[in-house]
Protein backbone atom coordinates (compact mmCIF):
# COMPACT_ATOMS: atom_id res chain seq x y z
CA UNK A 1 0.00 0.00 0.00
CA UNK A 2 1.39 3.42 -1.00
CA UNK A 3 1.54 6.80 0.64
CA UNK A 4 -1.21 9.33 -0.15
CA UNK A 5 -0.83 13.10 0.00
CA UNK A 6 -3.24 14.92 2.29
CA UNK A 7 -4.08 18.17 0.45
CA UNK A 8 -6.17 19.85 3.13
CA UNK A 9 -4.02 19.18 6.18
CA UNK A 10 -3.47 22.10 8.58
CA UNK A 11 0.24 22.88 8.81
CA UNK A 12 1.93 23.70 12.14
CA UNK A 13 5.22 22.84 13.82
CA UNK A 14 4.50 19.12 13.85
CA UNK A 15 3.52 19.03 10.21
CA UNK A 16 1.72 15.88 9.14
CA UNK A 17 1.44 15.71 5.39
CA UNK A 18 1.18 12.08 4.43
CA UNK A 19 -1.50 9.55 5.17
CA UNK A 20 -1.28 5.78 5.46
CA UNK A 21 -4.13 3.44 6.34
CA UNK A 22 -6.16 6.43 7.54
CA UNK A 23 -3.49 7.63 10.03
CA UNK A 24 -1.23 10.65 9.62
CA UNK A 25 2.53 10.23 9.66
CA UNK A 26 4.56 12.82 11.53
CA UNK A 27 7.47 14.08 9.45
CA UNK A 28 9.59 14.50 12.60
CA UNK A 29 9.52 10.71 12.99
CA UNK A 30 10.70 10.31 9.40
CA UNK A 31 13.53 12.76 10.03
CA UNK A 32 14.50 10.72 13.10
CA UNK A 33 14.74 7.54 11.04
CA UNK A 34 16.75 9.18 8.27
CA UNK A 35 19.15 10.84 10.70
CA UNK A 36 19.64 7.63 12.69
CA UNK A 37 20.39 5.76 9.44
CA UNK A 38 22.81 8.49 8.36
CA UNK A 39 24.71 8.40 11.66
CA UNK A 40 24.15 4.65 12.11
CA UNK A 41 23.41 5.59 15.71
CA UNK A 42 20.21 6.31 17.61
CA UNK A 43 22.16 8.06 20.36
CA UNK A 44 23.87 10.50 18.02
CA UNK A 45 20.59 11.23 16.21
CA UNK A 46 18.93 11.79 19.59
CA UNK A 47 21.52 14.46 20.43
CA UNK A 48 20.63 16.41 17.27
CA UNK A 49 16.93 16.25 18.18
CA UNK A 50 17.58 17.06 21.87
CA UNK A 51 15.82 13.78 22.68
CA UNK A 52 16.86 10.97 24.97
CA UNK A 53 17.91 7.82 23.07
CA UNK A 54 14.87 5.98 24.46
CA UNK A 55 12.50 8.76 23.28
CA UNK A 56 13.99 8.67 19.79
CA UNK A 57 13.79 4.89 19.74
CA UNK A 58 10.12 5.13 20.71
CA UNK A 59 9.54 7.62 17.88
CA UNK A 60 11.10 5.18 15.38
CA UNK A 61 8.99 2.32 16.77
CA UNK A 62 5.88 4.44 16.41
CA UNK A 63 6.60 5.21 12.76
CA UNK A 64 7.29 1.57 11.97
CA UNK A 65 4.00 0.59 13.59
CA UNK A 66 2.11 3.22 11.64
CA UNK A 67 3.59 2.13 8.32
CA UNK A 68 3.52 -1.57 9.11
CA UNK A 69 7.13 -2.10 8.02
CA UNK A 70 10.48 -2.32 9.77
CA UNK A 71 12.66 0.62 8.74
CA UNK A 72 15.80 0.10 10.83
CA UNK A 73 17.86 -2.95 11.72
CA UNK A 74 19.31 -2.47 15.21
CA UNK A 75 22.28 -4.24 16.78
CA UNK A 76 24.80 -3.66 19.55
CA UNK A 77 27.08 -1.98 17.00
CA UNK A 78 24.44 0.55 15.83
CA UNK A 79 21.57 0.86 13.35
CA UNK A 80 21.15 0.74 9.59
CA UNK A 81 18.29 0.83 7.14
CA UNK A 82 16.45 -2.45 6.78
CA UNK A 83 15.65 -3.86 3.37
CA UNK A 84 12.19 -2.27 3.57
CA UNK A 85 13.80 0.98 4.72
CA UNK A 86 16.08 1.03 1.70
CA UNK A 87 13.09 0.47 -0.61
CA UNK A 88 11.23 3.36 1.00
CA UNK A 89 14.23 5.67 1.35
CA UNK A 90 13.42 7.83 -1.67
CA UNK A 91 9.79 8.20 -0.57
CA UNK A 92 10.72 9.08 2.98
CA UNK A 93 13.28 11.61 1.78
CA UNK A 94 10.66 13.10 -0.56
CA UNK A 95 8.30 13.64 2.39
CA UNK A 96 10.94 15.62 4.28
CA UNK A 97 11.91 17.58 1.16
CA UNK A 98 8.24 18.41 0.51
CA UNK A 99 7.85 19.76 4.04
CA UNK A 100 11.02 21.85 3.74
CA UNK A 101 9.81 23.24 0.42
CA UNK A 102 6.42 24.00 1.93
CA UNK A 103 7.97 25.90 4.82
CA UNK A 104 10.24 27.90 2.49
CA UNK A 105 7.32 28.79 0.21
CA UNK A 106 5.14 29.72 3.19
CA UNK A 107 7.90 31.94 4.56
CA UNK A 108 8.26 33.64 1.17
CA UNK A 109 4.50 34.23 0.94
CA UNK A 110 4.43 35.61 4.48
CA UNK A 111 7.36 37.93 3.76
CA UNK A 112 5.70 39.12 0.56
CA UNK A 113 2.46 39.98 2.37
CA UNK A 114 4.33 41.89 5.05
CA UNK A 115 5.91 44.15 2.42
CA UNK A 116 2.87 44.82 0.24
CA UNK A 117 -0.52 46.51 0.47
CA UNK A 118 -3.02 46.05 -2.36
CA UNK A 119 -6.04 48.35 -2.12
CA UNK A 120 -9.22 47.99 -4.15
CA UNK A 121 -11.35 51.12 -4.16
CA UNK A 122 -13.57 53.54 -6.08
CA UNK A 123 -12.23 56.35 -8.23
CA UNK A 124 -13.63 59.07 -5.93
CA UNK A 125 -11.87 57.59 -2.91
CA UNK A 126 -8.58 57.08 -4.73
CA UNK A 127 -8.59 60.75 -5.73
CA UNK A 128 -10.08 62.47 -2.70
CA UNK A 129 -9.48 60.34 0.41
CA UNK A 130 -6.58 57.97 -0.06
CA UNK A 131 -3.65 60.28 -0.90
CA UNK A 132 -3.52 61.98 2.49
CA UNK A 133 -3.98 58.70 4.37
CA UNK A 134 -1.31 56.93 2.37
CA UNK A 135 1.21 59.74 2.82
CA UNK A 136 1.10 59.29 6.60
CA UNK A 137 1.11 55.51 6.30
CA UNK A 138 4.19 55.55 4.04
CA UNK A 139 6.03 57.72 6.54
CA UNK A 140 5.55 55.00 9.17
CA UNK A 141 6.07 52.03 6.85
CA UNK A 142 8.35 53.07 3.97
CA UNK A 143 9.23 49.44 3.25
CA UNK A 144 5.67 48.53 2.24
CA UNK A 145 4.89 48.62 -1.48
CA UNK A 146 1.40 50.00 -2.22
CA UNK A 147 -0.74 49.28 -5.27
CA UNK A 148 -4.23 50.69 -5.88
CA UNK A 149 -6.78 49.19 -8.27
CA UNK A 150 -9.81 51.33 -9.08
CA UNK A 151 -13.27 50.05 -10.03
CA UNK A 152 -16.88 50.26 -8.87
CA UNK A 153 -17.08 46.46 -8.82
CA UNK A 154 -14.71 45.44 -6.03
CA UNK A 155 -16.93 43.25 -3.85
CA UNK A 156 -15.28 39.93 -4.86
CA UNK A 157 -11.70 41.11 -4.84
CA UNK A 158 -10.80 39.81 -1.36
CA UNK A 159 -11.92 36.27 -2.16
CA UNK A 160 -10.27 36.43 -5.58
CA UNK A 161 -7.00 37.66 -3.97
CA UNK A 162 -6.97 40.76 -6.15
CA UNK A 163 -6.77 43.08 -3.13
CA UNK A 164 -5.72 42.84 0.52
CA UNK A 165 -8.26 45.48 1.65
CA UNK A 166 -11.28 47.15 0.07
CA UNK A 167 -11.94 50.84 0.66
CA UNK A 168 -15.62 51.48 -0.03
CA UNK A 169 -19.01 50.58 1.40
CA UNK A 170 -19.40 47.75 3.91
CA UNK A 171 -19.36 44.12 2.73
CA UNK A 172 -20.94 42.00 5.45
CA UNK A 173 -18.81 38.87 4.93
CA UNK A 174 -15.64 40.65 6.09
CA UNK A 175 -14.21 42.61 8.98
CA UNK A 176 -15.21 46.28 8.75
CA UNK A 177 -13.63 49.53 9.89
CA UNK A 178 -15.80 52.63 9.22
CA UNK A 179 -13.76 55.66 8.18
CA UNK A 180 -15.95 58.48 6.87
CA UNK A 181 -19.52 59.59 6.16
CA UNK A 182 -20.23 60.66 2.60
CA UNK A 183 -23.48 62.63 2.07
CA UNK A 184 -25.50 62.32 -1.14
CA UNK A 185 -26.40 65.51 -2.98
CA UNK A 186 -28.73 66.36 -5.84
CA UNK A 187 -26.82 67.17 -9.03
CA UNK A 188 -28.78 69.56 -11.21
CA UNK A 189 -28.20 72.04 -14.07
CA UNK A 190 -26.64 75.30 -12.94
CA UNK A 191 -29.81 77.42 -13.12
CA UNK A 192 -32.11 74.91 -11.38
CA UNK A 193 -32.93 75.56 -7.72
CA UNK A 194 -30.91 78.76 -7.80
CA UNK A 195 -30.17 80.20 -4.35
CA UNK A 196 -31.52 77.05 -2.67
CA UNK A 197 -29.31 75.39 -0.04
CA UNK A 198 -31.46 72.26 0.17
CA UNK A 199 -34.46 70.62 -1.51
CA UNK A 200 -36.96 67.92 -0.67
CA UNK A 201 -36.78 64.60 -2.53
CA UNK A 202 -40.11 65.21 -4.26
CA UNK A 203 -38.83 68.43 -5.84
CA UNK A 204 -36.77 66.29 -8.22
CA UNK A 205 -39.78 64.35 -9.54
CA UNK A 206 -40.78 66.80 -12.31
CA UNK A 207 -37.42 66.18 -14.00
CA UNK A 208 -35.80 63.33 -15.89
CA UNK A 209 -33.73 61.27 -13.47
CA UNK A 210 -30.39 59.72 -14.44
CA UNK A 211 -29.86 56.36 -12.70
CA UNK A 212 -26.25 55.21 -12.40
CA UNK A 213 -25.18 51.61 -11.76
CA UNK A 214 -23.70 52.56 -8.40
CA UNK A 215 -26.64 54.48 -6.97
CA UNK A 216 -27.55 52.68 -3.74
CA UNK A 217 -30.23 55.06 -2.42
CA UNK A 218 -32.93 54.51 -5.05
CA UNK A 219 -35.24 53.05 -2.40
CA UNK A 220 -35.49 56.54 -0.94
CA UNK A 221 -37.33 57.77 -4.06
CA UNK A 222 -40.59 56.88 -5.78
CA UNK A 223 -39.17 56.19 -9.23
CA UNK A 224 -42.63 56.16 -10.83
CA UNK A 225 -43.03 59.86 -10.08
CA UNK A 226 -40.08 61.07 -12.13
CA UNK A 227 -40.80 62.61 -15.52
CA UNK A 228 -38.50 60.01 -17.11
CA UNK A 229 -35.86 57.49 -16.03
CA UNK A 230 -32.55 57.40 -17.90
CA UNK A 231 -30.48 54.30 -17.08
CA UNK A 232 -26.78 55.00 -17.48
CA UNK A 233 -24.55 51.94 -17.69
CA UNK A 234 -21.12 53.35 -16.93
CA UNK A 235 -18.68 52.77 -14.08
CA UNK A 236 -17.60 56.41 -14.06
CA UNK A 237 -20.04 58.62 -12.12
CA UNK A 238 -18.75 61.63 -14.03
CA UNK A 239 -20.63 60.35 -17.09
CA UNK A 240 -23.85 61.18 -15.23
CA UNK A 241 -22.47 64.62 -14.41
CA UNK A 242 -21.81 65.23 -18.11
CA UNK A 243 -25.44 64.37 -18.91
CA UNK A 244 -26.62 66.87 -16.27
CA UNK A 245 -24.32 69.50 -17.81
CA UNK A 246 -26.07 68.92 -21.15
CA UNK A 247 -29.47 69.48 -19.54
CA UNK A 248 -30.64 65.89 -19.98
CA UNK A 249 -31.85 65.52 -16.41
CA UNK A 250 -30.90 65.44 -12.73
CA UNK A 251 -29.29 62.81 -10.55
CA UNK A 252 -28.10 62.06 -7.03
CA UNK A 253 -24.43 61.32 -6.29
CA UNK A 254 -22.13 61.07 -3.27
CA UNK A 255 -20.59 64.44 -2.51
CA UNK A 256 -17.10 62.89 -2.58
CA UNK A 257 -17.52 62.32 -6.32
CA UNK A 258 -18.05 66.05 -6.76
CA UNK A 259 -15.34 67.37 -4.46
CA UNK A 260 -13.97 69.22 -7.49
CA UNK A 261 -17.29 70.45 -8.90
CA UNK A 262 -17.24 70.95 -12.67
CA UNK A 263 -18.83 73.94 -14.40
CA UNK A 264 -22.41 73.85 -15.62
CA UNK A 265 -23.93 72.08 -12.62
CA UNK A 266 -24.84 72.79 -9.04
CA UNK A 267 -25.14 70.51 -6.06
CA UNK A 268 -27.93 70.85 -3.52
CA UNK A 269 -28.38 69.14 -0.17
CA UNK A 270 -31.27 66.71 0.22
CA UNK A 271 -33.91 66.88 2.95
CA UNK A 272 -34.06 64.44 4.60
CA UNK A 273 -30.38 63.75 4.17
CA UNK A 274 -29.00 60.58 2.62
CA UNK A 275 -25.48 59.28 3.10
CA UNK A 276 -23.19 56.28 2.77
CA UNK A 277 -20.53 55.15 5.21
CA UNK A 278 -17.10 54.48 3.72
CA UNK A 279 -14.52 52.27 5.32
CA UNK A 280 -12.09 49.38 5.05
CA UNK A 281 -13.18 45.77 4.51
CA UNK A 282 -10.65 42.99 5.12
CA UNK A 283 -10.57 39.26 5.74
CA UNK A 284 -10.72 37.84 9.22
CA UNK A 285 -7.50 36.41 10.63
CA UNK A 286 -5.01 38.68 8.88
CA UNK A 287 -1.44 38.14 10.02
CA UNK A 288 -0.36 40.94 12.41
CA UNK A 289 2.77 41.38 10.29
CA UNK A 290 0.91 41.78 7.00
CA UNK A 291 0.84 45.11 5.23
CA UNK A 292 -2.97 45.00 5.29
CA UNK A 293 -3.16 44.68 9.08
CA UNK A 294 -0.57 47.42 9.53
CA UNK A 295 -2.76 49.66 7.38
CA UNK A 296 -5.85 48.81 9.45
CA UNK A 297 -4.00 49.55 12.69
CA UNK A 298 -2.76 52.84 11.24
CA UNK A 299 -6.29 53.92 10.30
CA UNK A 300 -7.56 52.98 13.77
CA UNK A 301 -4.84 55.17 15.29
CA UNK A 302 -6.15 58.15 13.30
CA UNK A 303 -9.58 57.75 14.92
CA UNK A 304 -8.32 57.99 18.52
Amino acid sequence: MGLAFVEDEVYNRDVKIFQYRGDCVDTLKIKAVLLAAQYQSLSRAAEDFSYTPSALSHSVDSLENELGVKLLDRSHTGVKLSEEGRLLLDKLSAVVAAEDDLRQCAAAVSADKSHRLRIGTYSSISVNLLPEMLNGFKEQYPEISISITVSNRISEWLDEDVSDVLFGIEYTDYEWLPIARDDYVAVVPEQLFANRKSIRHDELYPHSFIITENLTVLQSFDLNRFKELINLKAEDDMSAVSMVQEGMGVTVLPSLVLKKKPKGIRTVKLEPGLYRTLGISYKKGLSPSSGAMKFVRYLKSLQR
